[in-house]
């Protein structure tokens, strides 16, 4: 029988707390991850981090540690640019702002994950709601693998519009953890699993 596999995937971020903290602080990252890589080497585990290029520049030794057994990629966000937009309610949604900006935005996230890793191969976009502005971007920066669809949301059309459109392959997170039910792994074979986010340390710490 073929053994059932669970992919996990964690979204790395500025600190969160029903809010994005400004000034950005980024103890939840330091605070949990390490916990976290020390279970996954108990139990011979891997995964995938999706990181902003926030973390890259202020966690670089946690990322080092993170890259030694696991995958990486670029985690774009609009919440961290504030010469685009301020902090006005939902102004770290990409879809408040233009083509043009969001088209600008992610190839300076580019550039800064070219400057700490090399070519993006591995993508997700902020809330998992995909925008094809950006992920033209994405695909012109000759990125393998984009997981910025929730797969409920990745139906035919969208999957023949990304195959057409784009040279990465989709793959689509299966669940989020706050929404994960047991019975829902037990069900499938291959689940892609999304943690997120990592909190500052306290009550709702890992």
């Amino acid at each position: 029988m073929q053994k059932r596999t669970v992919h996990l995937t964690f979204d790395l971020e500025r600190d969160y707390v029903g809010k994005y903290i400004d000034p950005p602080s980024f103890e939840g990252i330091k605070h949990n991850v390490p916990r976290i890589l020390d279970e996954m080497r108990e139990h011979d585990a891997s995964g995938t981090f999706f990181l902003t290029p926030e973390v890259l520049a202020e966690c670089e030794d946690l990322v080092r540690e993170i890259r030694k057994r696991n995958a990486v990629g670029l985690h774009s966000h609009a919440y961290y640019q504030p010469e685009f937009k301020g902090w006005e309610g939902d102004g770290d949604c990409l879809k408040n702002y233009m083509s043009d900006e969001k088209k600008r935005m992610t190839l300076r996230d580019v550039e800064r994950w070219r400057d700490y890793v090399g070519d993006p191969s591995l993508f997700r976009i902020g809330r998992l709601e995909p925008d094809h502005s950006v992920l033209k971007v994405l695909s012109e920066a000759g990125c393998l693998f984009d997981s910025s669809y929730r797969r409920s949301h990745y139906n035919v059309f969208e999957r023949v519009r990304t195959r057409l459109l784009y040279d990465f392959r989709e793959i689509p997170v299966n669940f989020h953890l706050f929404g994960l039910r047991l019975r829902q792994l037990v069900e499938k074979d291959h689940s892609v699993v999304l943690l997120h986010p990592l909190t500052p340390p306290g009550k709702s710490s890992l």
